[in-house]
């Protein structure tokens, strides 16, 4: 890495000095990631600089990372920080140059002289050093490709008019049928060394039609929850998705088996069961666990696609639990049972797909291991009996000094009341508050107090108790401790 920071510094003038930006330790992983692969990148781009294009396209693309053409202050522990240059565009510029340079008809050369233009302009926006003259360099040498262009179309030659349709067909994205033309009885008017240098061009503006397309859906699933997704009407999924994915008909045979393509293709009814209502965890985890398979086994950093369907499934997991836990408060066992069923059907499906992926796989995804904590503690969410409560008997006071044992049980009973989870189960709530109220109404009872005093006494307990589905047999012990209740 750091030979990669001595080489982009070559490019920074003193005059011109890009933003820098502050990376806290908790987000630095993706941004240490893709100093990884710029590093890389850069050694391929005299040797291999489609390679190089792909994989800082790749970094480019990663939703993690806001910040590009800059400086970046990392800390690496707390209060410690490295300062790196962090200039992707600058580079693949670079690598675009080299793939221009290499090509031996201009009309090859001409695209890639106009993408290399197109990301030095934004070095320069970001007051990179040297890009501006890299960039007057790359505009003076696509004027002289230009050129050569328009001196070849003087020539009586076959090639130029094959090209005018195969340029309308490429303009149109209709890039089988720019093979097949390629391939076909008008190709034939042209060399087989011609031919290959159509085929070549066909997949390549076919692989960055494809590329294109898959950028702007990465773009908008980024922030993508489950919760936005439900909450999508049908139209907005379908413009900010199905429709970003491009159609068979007209890729060529290379494009049509990209992998991305292919996951994204199979998927995208996955994300529409999450905008339906009607999510399916088995997919969903599936889609995740199939979308490892698209990264060299040597990769870093995160991948997009799995960390996506594993949050968004993650998401629906702790929905499921919570809402099932919150519903359960107010129910009886018998339907809580149910409830707790369904959630920890949920959470098991979680932790399948969680404790099944390599560890080498959650290590460069690191949030899940969080996500894995928190999920375990929403499942603590539901209520929970008070089993402590049939030790309470009332009866057994008044085998000893009553008004004594009274107090005591109501002091203790007090406690438990000040200390409650934050979910309890309403039959166990119903019986704290009947005990509660019973002793203390006993215990005023021995001590001469009426109804009237007593019911203000214990009025705190009023909306309690109503909550909890009122006392349990309140005329157990007697009538006068009924009125109490009945007055509460």
């Amino acid at each position: 890495m750091r030979a990669l920071i001595l080489v982009l510094f070559t490019f920074a003038s003193v005059q011109e000095e890009p933003k820098e930006w502050l990376i806290q330790r908790t987000i630095k992983d993706p941004y240490i990631n893709a100093l990884r692969e710029l590093d890389r990148a850069n050694g391929l781009i005299d040797g291999e600089p489609r390679e190089a294009i792909a994989k800082i396209t790749a970094i480019l693309s990663n939703s993690k990372i806001k910040y590009f053409e800059c400086r970046l202050k990392i800390e690496m522990r707390p209060a410690e920080f490295e300062r790196y240059t962090f200039f992707p565009y600058l580079a693949r510029a670079k690598a675009y140059m080299a793939v221009a340079k290499r090509a031996s008809d201009p009309n090859t050369a001409k695209p890639s002289f106009e993408s290399a233009i197109e990301d030095l302009q934004k070095s320069v926006d970001a007051k990179v050093g040297g890009a501006a003259d890299q960039l007057a360099a790359a505009k003076a040498a696509l004027e002289k490709c230009k050129a050569e262009i328009k001196a070849l179309e003087k020539v009586d030659d076959p090639v130029v008019e094959f090209r005018r349709k195969w340029d309308r067909l490429i303009a149109d994205s209709k890039f089988k049928s720019a093979m097949n033309y390629v391939e076909g009885a008008d190709g034939q008017k042209i060399t087989e060394e011609q031919r290959q240098q159509f085929r070549t061009e066909t997949d390549d503006g076919c692989a960055k039609f494809v590329e294109g397309k898959l950028y702007r859906l990465r773009q908008n699933l980024g922030d993508a929850t489950a919760k936005g997704l439900k909450d999508m009407d049908g139209s907005t999924f379908r413009r900010q998705f199905t429709d970003q994915i491009p159609g068979e008909g007209e890729l060529t045979e290379k494009s049509a088996k990209d992998p991305v393509l292919a996951w994204v293709r199979k998927h995208i009814k996955t994300l529409y069961s999450i905008q339906s209502g009607q999510p399916k965890l088995e997919d969903i985890f599936g889609a995740a666990g199939e979308a490892i398979a698209l990264d060299a086994p040597e990769a870093e950093g995160e991948n997009f696609y799995f960390r996506l369907m594993a949050i968004l499934g993650s998401e629906i997991v702790e929905d499921t639990i919570a809402g099932c836990a919150g519903k359960s408060e107010r129910l009886k066992k018998e339907e809580r049972t149910k409830l707790q069923a369904e959630a920890d059907k949920a959470h098991a499906a979680w932790k399948e797909f969680f404790e099944k992926s390599e560890k080498k796989v959650l290590d460069r995804h690191r949030d899940l291991a969080e996500r894995n904590d928190r999920l375990s503690d929403t499942t603590k969410a539901f209520p929970v009996e008070l089993t402590q409560l049939a030790t309470f008997d009332i009866d057994a006071c008044y085998m000893r000094d009553p008004g004594p044992e009274l107090y005591k049980m109501e002091r203790e009973l007090m406690e438990i009341d000040s200390t409650l989870p934050r979910r309890v189960a309403i039959e166990s709530r119903q019986e704290l508050y009947t005990k509660l109220v019973t002793a203390g109404a006993l215990r005023r009872f021995i001590q001469g107090q009426s109804e009237s005093d007593i019911i203000l006494e214990l009025r705190q307990y009023r909306d309690k108790l109503k909550t909890a589905g009122g006392p349990i047999n309140p005329g157990q012990y007697g009538p006068r401790v009924k009125k109490v209740f009945d007055g509460l």
